[in-house]
C-alpha cells in the first residue's frame, strides 16, 4: 500500500511542472490576445515624450529624407529587413494606414537594414505596393547611397517602429510586430490631440 501511495505521488510530484504550466501559458495567450486587439492605451502626454536626434538618410531613389523636415506632420517609422519574416508579414498594415491616413497629416517611412538594399528591397516595394519612401539604415555601406548622418539608434533586432508626434517626439515606440489596429489607434489618438491642443 506504502508503495501505490509513493508511486502515485512521484507521478503527481512529475506532472505538478506540467499541469502548473497550462494556467500560466494560457493566461500569456489571453493577455497577448487582449494587447494586441485592444492596443497598448493612451499614448504618453506631450511634455512626457522624448525627443529624439535629428537624422538623414538616403532613399533608395538617391533622394535625402530628414526627419526634422516633417515637423508639422506625425511620422510613422518603421525599421525592418527584406529577410525578417515578422517584417514582411507585418508590411500590408503600414501600408493601408499610409493610404488610411494620406492627406491627414501622416508621413510613413520604412529604414531597410539591409546590407544590399539597392539589390534586394526593390523587389518586395513592388509585390506590397508600398507607397512611401524607403530608406537604407547603413547609407555609407551601401556603396551607390549617400548621406549626411546614420540612423542614431544601434538597432539589435526587427521589426521596430517609432511613432512621432508633430513636434518630432516619440509618440510610441513598438518592438516587435505590431497590427494595423494600434498603429491606427495611436495615429488616431495624436489626429484628435493636435485638433484639441495643436503643438506650436
Amino acid at each position: 500500500m506504502e508503495e501505490m501511495v509513493s508511486g502515485g505521488l512521484s507521478s503527481l510530484r512529475r506532472m505538478l511542472p506540467m499541469l502548473a504550466g497550462i494556467p500560466v501559458a494560457a493566461t500569456l495567450i489571453f493577455l497577448a490576445l487582449v494587447t494586441l486587439e485592444d492596443g497598448c492605451g493612451p499614448l504618453p502626454r506631450p511634455e512626457k515624450r522624448p525627443a529624439f536626434p535629428d537624422f538623414t538618410l538616403s532613399g533608395l531613389d538617391g533622394r535625402l529624407w530628414t526627419l526634422s523636415d516633417q515637423r508639422g506632420n506625425m511620422v510613422l517609422v518603421n525599421l525592418w529587413a527584406t529577410t525578417c519574416g515578422p517584417c514582411l508579414t507585418e508590411t500590408p498594415s503600414f501600408v493601408r494606414v499610409a493610404k488610411r491616413f494620406e492627406g491627414r497629416g501622416l508621413k510613413v517611412v520604412g529604414i531597410s537594414t539591409d546590407e544590399n538594399p539597392l539589390e534586394v528591397v526593390p523587389e518586395i516595394v513592388a509585390q506590397f505596393h508600398i507607397p512611401y519612401p524607403i530608406l537604407a539604415y547603413n547609407p555609407g555601406e551601401a556603396g551607390q547611397l549617400r548621406s549626411r548622418s546614420r540612423f542614431p539608434l544601434a538597432i539589435e533586432s526587427v521589426p521596430r517602429t517609432l511613432l512621432f508626434d508633430r513636434a518630432g517626439r516619440v509618440a510610441r515606440d513598438y518592438y516587435g510586430v505590431v497590427s494595423q489596429r494600434i498603429l491606427a489607434s495611436d495615429v488616431e489618438q495624436l489626429l484628435s490631440e493636435a485638433m484639441a491642443r495643436p503643438d506650436r
